[in-house]
């Protein structure tokens, strides 16, 4: 697991990544560990933009209505076929969140199904459930950002940027 402070600090200068790409009309659609590098001099990177989508534009990257991602990052939203917006790259930062700070995928399962079933119907174990020395806080941030109805989210990656930067 990653202490406390580092899943915050990671968390902001993702939030902030995403604001950036999300403001420039690209959705990430594969948000994961992989996907998040941290250099020599402290900076949280996102990296591959290979199925990123160009919201609102006549030429996509993939196409639309066709999975992209990583299943165990992947929101409810995109298993159905739905809108996938900046809610569900947020919903993606929830589980790498969760995962920085478990130490495991709350939506690992045995197989492609289970997986597609737990991120649908499942709702995982509070942090603080998990982990009693984390803080209600960041259990509360993780919980909202991993809500199904992506209404229920932050309503942008500069919100919980803003939000965890004044916690």
């Amino acid at each position: 697991t990653v202490p406390e402070a580092l899943v915050r600090e990671i968390g902001i200068q993702v939030a902030r990544g995403l604001s950036a790409i999300h403001e420039a009309g690209v959705i990430h659609r594969d948000l994961k560990p992989e996907n998040v590098l941290i250099t020599d001099d402290h900076r949280v990177r996102i990296m591959d933009l290979g199925v990123a989508r160009i919201q609102d534009a006549s030429v996509a990257l993939t196409k639309e209505g066709q999975f992209a991602g990583s299943l165990l990052y992947a929101a409810p939203e995109q298993l159905r076929k739905g809108t996938v917006g900046p809610a569900a790259v947020l919903y993606s930062l929830g589980v790498v969140l969760q995962e920085l700070s478990t130490g495991t995928n709350p939506f690992r399962a045995e197989d492609a199904a289970g997986v597609m079933r737990s991120h649908l119907e499942e709702r995982p174990a509070s942090l603080t459930e998990v982990d009693p020395d984390l803080s209600p806080f960041l259990a509360e941030v993780v919980s909202t950002l991993l809500e199904k109805d992506p209404g229920k989210r932050f309503s942008s990656a500069a919100d919980l940027a803003r939000v965890l930067e004044e916690a």
